[in-house]
């Protein structure tokens, strides 16, 4: 058999195969857990919600010179960008839970992605759950959340697994109507064909800067997430005068989840043919060689750039952005699969990150600081009632979109949430900021607590349990967070601005688990 003709057959088997395993359709019974269902309202908003890993502001609605992002662009154009929005934690877990039930990671305590939230509070409901609990139809694809084994499957999974760390688990029963996850990523990317590099050494998958060219797209995962939120789409399609005919009235909730541009950079050829020829070092911040002097508790990685050369630097950074216009794209066909089942004159439309990414900023390539490039994400709300082409300026945070969405459709989350409704700010953009936005790490002998306001960072990290020290940052003197105000002390003329942040900064966490040591 000719080689080409080899791939593609065997392609066609593994693709079919990826297809049988990934979709699992339930019609739940949690009766335990599942709220009685509220009528449905004729006439009800939909809703779709998308949720992307580790993307920063690396969008052309955003500002960043380099990205091609048409389709969330054109989103956003139609929509209300807030520009200043903030994750509670850098990491996929803990941020995704805290957005997804309104409820921040210090409050379970979730420090990390193998915390199973739902063994610490079973009867919390999530964001999804919420609407199927009120009769709207729902359905997950892709990465959605992200954290450790369910209760009832962890005793047989360590029995099985003496010796290996808890498992990573993307699904959420109680949520979904139906659902199809992606698995590990990474171990459906290598199949993708094309050059591959491995850049710092690391085995394919996990957190390595790993890149591949690929060839075969339609197997990677983003495509067969946006496959799937597609056919759903389809069969919700709109009849006369724009009404449903399938499955009623009742309405969705629809989540998409992409997971580009996690790493590893992988992506089709066409993008990064598109971005081969992209000047980096127009696009490199003051700090991509010389980052702040920031205490040690600051950085994840000491190793400034992981250890990569150049050429190597400059590699990643463009398959980052390649990443971020095959997410793009992903995102864009399944928009345009609304449009063609006449729902989007009837749906909402959400689209946030988890968390952010450090492309070089500070040396780092990774999240994990306590920092603008990992902390601040982008969120955009779209649709009816949505006012078009404004951009919202206040600080706010991811998980204040849990409220502002059950608002928005009218529904009562039935119990406490420590995020704040933004339908002020939907009405006026320009509302002033009400509180800042607060973060939180705590990862092997680090821990950290900060907050953000319009102007400043202020944050406290502690190294192997020490005394935690303090940082500064200024961002209307200095955007590219180049230098720490508090690297020598505390300047007297500072003094009044740093013990009112470090009284806040302490007042917030008190009462949760996790105060500043």
């Amino acid at each position: 058999m000719h080689r080409r003709t080899f791939i593609k057959s065997g392609l066609r088997a593994t693709t079919a195969g990826l297809g049988a395993t990934l979709l699992t359709q339930r019609a739940h019974a949690m009766s335990s857990l599942v709220h009685p269902n509220e009528t449905p309202s004729p006439g009800r908003m939909n809703h779709l919600f998308f949720i992307v890993d580790d993307l920063n502001l690396a969008l052309g609605c955003y500002g960043h010179p380099a990205a091609h992002t048409p389709n969330i662009d054109r989103l956003a154009e139609r929509g209300t960008r807030f520009a200043n929005a903030y994750c509670p934690y850098p990491l996929c877990g803990p941020s995704r839970t805290a957005l997804l039930t309104g409820h921040r990671p210090e409050s379970f305590p979730m420090p990390n992605n193998e915390v199973a939230w739902r063994n610490l509070a079973p009867d919390l409901r999530t964001l999804p759950q919420i609407f199927r609990d009120a009769g709207y139809h729902t359905a997950g694809f892709g990465k959605i959340f992200h954290h450790g084994i369910q209760a009832r499957d962890l005793a047989a999974w360590k029995a099985a697994h003496p010796d290996a760390h808890l498992p990573h688990n993307y699904e959420d029963v109680c949520s979904w109507d139906e659902s199809a996850g992606t698995g590990m990523p990474w171990e459906i990317e290598r199949h993708a064909q094309g050059p591959e590099q491995i850049i710092d050494g690391r085995a394919h998958g996990g957190t390595s800067l790993h890149t591949i060219r690929a060839t075969h797209p339609e197997i990677l995962p983003d495509f067969i997430t946006a496959d799937h939120a597609i056919g759903f789409l389809r069969n919700q399609r709109a009849g006369a005068g724009g009404q449903k005919t399938k499955p009623g009235d009742q309405g969705f909730f629809l989540g998409v989840g992409f997971h580009k541009p996690h790493v590893p950079f992988i992506a089709p050829e066409k993008w990064w043919a598109f971005h081969d020829g992209l000047d980096v070092d127009s696009l490199r911040p003051p700090t991509w060689f010389q980052p702040a002097e920031l205490p040690k508790g600051t950085r994840k990685d000491e190793r400034f750039h992981r250890g990569m050369d150049e050429e190597q630097r400059q590699h990643c950074y463009k398959g980052y952005l390649a990443c971020v216009s095959w997410m793009d794209e992903q995102v864009g066909r399944v928009l345009a699969q609304l449009e063609a089942s006449g729902l989007a004159g009837t749906t909402l439309v959400s689209f946030v990150a988890d968390h952010g990414y450090h492309i070089g900023r500070q040396a780092q390539w990774d999240k994990m600081q306590l920092l603008d490039p990992a902390l601040r994400v982008p969120l955009v709300l779209a649709g009816p009632g949505i006012v078009a082409g404004q951009v919202a300026t206040a600080t706010v945070q991811s998980l204040d979109l849990f409220p502002t969405l059950l608002d928005l459709h009218g529904l009562s989350p039935g119990q406490p949430s420590q995020g704040y409704s933004l339908q002020t700010c939907l009405t006026d953009p320009d509302t002033p900021s009400a509180r800042p936005a607060f973060g939180w790490v705590h990862a092997g002998p680090r821990q950290g607590w900060t907050l953000r306001t319009d102007r400043h960072r202020y944050g406290l990290t502690s190294w192997q349990g020490g005394t935690p020290e303090p940082y500064l940052i200024d961002y209307q003197a200095d955007p590219d967070e180049t230098t720490n105000l508090l690297a020598n002390g505390t300047p007297t003329a500072l003094q009044p601005l740093v013990a009112e942040l470090d009284a806040q900064l302490r007042a917030h966490y008190e009462s949760s688990n996790a105060p500043v040591a």
